[in-house]
């Protein structure tokens, strides 16, 4: 089922561990990021509400090149402090049908 995200916030961070990512003013459910090679961290707020899979969707195909990701997955819960839950994920499948990697929690 899925959950209400209130809040999507990204940027170009070298220290994902502290601080607070900036309200880039998209609208929910809207990460805008290019190009794709740059590194980013993401945060995506939930509201204590329980999360089993996350899909980040891209704009076209990169089945080629989605094993050049590389994923580092932090929870908060207060969007300022960051615990690293798992340090280079190894494997997040991507879905070149629905365009989208998917993210088992």
């Amino acid at each position: 089922m899925p959950v209400n995200i209130f809040d999507i916030r990204y940027e170009e961070d070298d220290t994902p561990e502290t601080g607070e990512l900036t309200n880039n003013g998209n609208p929910p459910n809207t990460i805008l990021i290019d190009p794709v090679n740059e590194r980013m961290n993401i945060s995506i707020q939930v509201n204590g509400e329980q999360v089993d899979a996350i899909y980040m969707y891209t704009s076209e195909d990169i089945i080629a090149y989605a094993n050049d990701f590389v994923w580092d997955l932090y929870s908060s819960i207060d969007g300022v402090n960051w615990d690293l839950e798992e340090l280079d994920v190894a494997f997040i499948p991507y879905n070149s049908l629905d365009l989208r990697f998917e993210f088992d929690i």
